[in-house]
């Protein structure tokens, strides 16, 4: 993770994805790279 500079920074990105309901809605549903998507667009690296 280059693009994100401190801890803090770092530690805020992974609430936020834990946190987000679609991501698990489609891991729930199988959809590993649908979720793999929705956080690469979510983190913007």
């Amino acid at each position: 993770m280059d693009g994100i500079g401190s801890q803090a920074e770092r530690a805020e990105i992974l609430s936020n994805v834990i946190r987000n309901e679609e991501v698990w809605s489609l891991l729930r549903s199988g959809n590993e790279e649908g979720a793999y998507e929705i956080v690469c667009r979510t983190v913007k690296l």
